[in-house]
């Protein structure tokens, strides 16, 4: 970790780039909300696919939030990012005044960055409990297998517990520095941070080799969507545990933060297609007008009659 301090001019230049793509993903998640078939406000009446909405929201703008004041910062300090982001805190300290109110813009900058960091995660997991199918989705031939039924509940189930009761296990493991000392603190966390992605690689690989024949309810690429999860687990956290017989240079270094935030956008984009699916069935079934529909159904009755009398002149 002491030599992970990418050149300053090229770190400039991914961080412009990567709050470029986070302000065109929130724009797209928003806009992509409301012309969705997920109900924007769906939370308050207790729906799921809402409730999973709002979280995804609240990540993508406590993400760019971060990215912004870091940009901002870090013209005023030298802050080393690969750092920031693994230990979550910095010591500084910049306060803006406005009127009668102070903000610190440090304290601003890790708060939206943790929240950022386990809402991501939790929304990827509440992201594959919404992608595993449900009996209505299984092709005829397993839809009445009630081993495999139960076999995507129960992963579905997990993933929904998973994803809240980490939210205070990862928030209350910043108080372990007391108790241990901070290079252990930090190992364990890089490895809950790695293992709990790499099990949600696994969750949609299990669930695309299980599944293979049935209509996933979004049109993502789950195996895609599985290795980029397992990359962006491997490249955020996982190369930060291992011991390189080589030492990284800066190059290196902004090669490594322009994957990650591109793994991470790109992760954005496929929940976003998982949670607002596009209102396609609907817009087809309100196509066609009410007069129309009752015309083509007494129309099937006339040709059924009809079946139904030469059927019986067949007989005689």
């Amino acid at each position: 970790m002491e030599n992970n301090v990418p050149d300053k001019n090229t770190a400039e230049i991914i961080n412009a780039n990567t709050t470029i793509f986070l302000v065109l993903t929130t724009l797209y998640i928003f806009s992509r909300s409301y012309t969705s078939s997920t109900a924007t406000l769906g939370f308050l009446k207790g729906r799921f696919n809402s409730f999973c909405g709002m979280l995804l929201k609240v990540a993508i703008v406590a993400a760019l939030i971060y990215n912004l004041t870091f940009n901002f910062l870090s013209t005023q300090f030298d802050i080393n990012k690969i750092e920031l982001e693994i230990k979550e805190r910095l010591n500084h300290t910049h306060i803006i005044d406005f009127k009668n109110y102070s903000l610190d813009l440090v304290t601003l900058m890790i708060y939206s960055l943790k929240i950022s960091q386990f809402l991501f995660a939790s929304c990827i997991f509440l992201g594959i409990s919404l992608l595993v199918p449900d009996s209505s989705d299984l092709a005829d031939t397993h839809a009445s297998d009630s081993s495999l039924i139960a076999y995507n509940s129960s992963i579905s189930s997990f993933c929904k517990l998973w994803a809240i009761f980490r939210v205070p296990i990862v928030f209350y493991s910043g108080y372990l520095n007391p108790y241990l000392n901070e290079r252990l603190t930090l190992f364990f966390i890089l490895i809950f941070s790695n293992v709990e992605l790499t099990f949600a690689a696994l969750f949609l690989l299990i669930i695309k080799s299980k599944n293979s024949a049935a209509s996933f309810k979004s049109q993502t690429d789950v195996g895609l969507f599985a290795l980029t999860v397992m990359s962006y687990g491997i490249i955020r956290y996982g190369i930060n545990l291992m011991d390189l017989p080589f030492q990284l240079s800066r190059m290196n270094l902004n090669i490594i933060t322009s994957v990650q935030s591109a793994l991470m956008i790109s992760i954005y984009l496929f929940l976003t297609e998982i949670i607002f699916p596009k209102a396609i069935a609907k817009v087809q079934e309100t196509s066609i007008p009410p007069e129309s529909r009752h015309l083509t159904k007494f129309t099937n009755d006339v040709q059924l009659m009809d079946s139904l009398v030469v059927f019986e002149d067949l007989k005689k």
